[in-house]
């Protein structure tokens, strides 16, 4: 017997340049969550039985990302989007969970709720409690919508937005193989 060998063929890995925008604000719990809690149910909708939901160019771009700088366990866009599409129920439970839900939903860029966070404000209470929302995007994604959303959001539920921060961070990027085959083992021939 004789056995073929073919080279193992490594994925390159790319470095992506990505943003970072954290949005602190303060709100009202109860006009935020039945706000955001309603965008979130509108952009769920849109998916709702869609077989095509692979198509959205986003889930392309972040499908070849292999760990989002998030906290791990939260929701991805592909997840919620791919759950939308089965009829599944939204799955949050914080207004900022609701309208990190919506972003995903409606942009495709990742996005994560962080709350009892602590921050120096100006004015006479030097330190108040803020609600946190980060959101990811590269290049080709529409980030200037996921931010106006959330601002939205914000505004209407009579809140202020306190800090704006964005950071640029690198995402690791796999590249698709060149070839077919991976591995060493590609089968056996028998011999001659």
């Amino acid at each position: 017997m004789t056995v073929v060998v073919v080279p193992s063929v490594h994925r390159p890995i790319a470095l992506l340049p990505c943003r970072q925008i954290t949005l602190s604000f303060q709100a009202e719990q109860t006009r935020l969550r039945d706000t955001a809690e309603r965008l979130a149910q509108l952009c769920h909708r849109r998916w709702l039985g869609r077989s095509d939901f692979d198509m959205f160019p986003p889930l392309h771009r972040w499908g070849t990302v292999p760990s989002l700088p998030l906290p791990q366990g939260l929701p991805t866009p592909h997840s919620l989007i791919s759950a939308a599409a089965r009829g599944a129920h939204l799955a949050a439970s914080t207004p900022v969970e609701f309208l990190a839900a919506a972003i995903m939903l409606s942009t495709g860029c990742p996005a994560a709720a962080t709350t009892d966070h602590l921050a120096r404000t100006p004015g006479p209470s030097r330190t108040a409690q803020l609600l946190s929302l980060s959101i990811l995007a590269m290049d080709e994604d529409d980030a200037a919508l996921a931010v106006d959303l959330a601002a939205t959001a914000i505004a209407v539920s009579g809140g202020r937005i306190a800090q704006r921060h964005e950071d640029w961070i690198p995402l690791d990027d796999q590249l698709p193989e060149h070839t077919g085959t991976h591995g060493s083992v590609a089968g056996s021939v028998p011999a001659a």
